[in-house]
C-alpha cells in the first residue's frame, strides 16, 4: 500500500510560518540560562547588537553577550534576533519594540572582567563573580567621592552584575565621560576571610571600551587583614 501524500496546504503553511519566523525573529525565551551560572527570568529583549542583547528580566536589565548564554538558550536567543528590515519596521510602528543597533548608534558598549590573584588576595588567579558594576557621569561621581563620609551617588546610567566568569558589559551613551564603580565581597582562599573590594575607574583609564579590574587597580584595602 502506498504512503499517503503529504497535504500541500500543510507544506505551504509550514513554509509560510518559517518565512515569518525568519523575518520577525522566533519567540524570545522567557528564561535565559547563562554559561557562568544563573538564570534570567521573565526575560525580554530591549536592544539588539551584533554580538549581544540587552535583556530586561526580574532583576533589572543587563547587556548579555551571546557567548555568555548557555545552550540551547543561546540558539533560541539568536533565532529571535530580528533582521534589520523588520527591526526598522517594528521600532517605527511598535511602541517599546526592541531596537537593533546600527553603526551610527548613540551608545557604546563597555566590556570587562574582574579577577583577583598574584596580589594581596591570594597566589592564584580567581574570577570574581557577583560583583556589582555601575557607570556614573564622571563629574558627578568625582564630586560624590570627594567627601570623608559615605558618598551619595545618584542612580547609575547603566549597571550589571559580573557573571560566573567575572565578566560584565555595560551600555552607556556616547559623548558622556563616565566613571565605572565596581563593588563586591570575596572570600580569600587563605584564611577564608571575606574581603570587600571596590574599583573606581575614570573614563580616561578605559582603553578601547575594554576594562580589566584586578588587585592592581582596586581601591586601597585600608584596615583589612587577610
Amino acid at each position: 500500500m502506498s504512503a499517503t501524500p503529504f497535504p500541500r496546504y500543510f507544506l505551504f503553511t509550514a513554509l509560510t510560518l518559517s518565512g515569518l519566523l525568519h523575518a520577525w525573529g522566533a519567540e524570545f525565551p522567557r528564561e535565559v540560562r547563562l554559561s557562568g551560572g544563573g538564570t534570567l527570568r521573565n526575560a525580554s529583549p530591549i536592544r539588539w547588537m551584533s554580538d549581544a542583547v540587552v535583556i530586561k528580566h526580574s532583576g533589572g536589565a543587563d547587556p548579555i553577550r551571546f557567548e555568555h548564554i548557555a545552550e540551547p538558550d543561546r540558539s533560541a536567543v539568536i533565532a529571535a534576533r530580528p533582521t534589520v528590515d523588520s527591526a526598522v519596521k517594528s521600532t517605527g510602528t511598535g511602541k517599546g519594540a526592541a531596537k537593533l543597533d546600527s553603526p551610527d548608534s548613540k551608545s557604546r558598549m563597555i566590556t570587562g572582567e574582574i579577577f583577583l590573584g598574584g596580589g594581596v588576595s591570594q597566589g592564584v588567579r580567581v574570577k570574581f563573580a557577583g560583583a556589582s558594576v555601575s557607570a556614573y557621569p564622571l563629574d558627578v561621581a568625582r564630586n560624590a567621592f570627594d567627601t570623608y563620609g559615605r558618598p551619595n551617588l545618584p542612580a547609575p546610567i547603566s549597571s550589571a552584575v559580573a557573571d560566573g566568569e567575572g565578566r560584565f558589559s555595560l551600555i552607556v551613551p556616547k559623548g558622556i565621560k563616565i566613571m565605572i564603580v565596581a563593588k563586591g565581597t570575596h572570600r580569600a582562599a587563605v584564611g577564608l576571610n571575606s574581603v570587600d573590594w571596590e574599583w573606581r575607574i575614570a573614563d580616561e583609564q578605559i582603553q578601547g571600551d575594554r576594562l580589566m579590574l584586578t588587585d592592581a587597580n582596586a581601591q586601597p584595602l585600608q584596615g583589612r587583614t587577610l
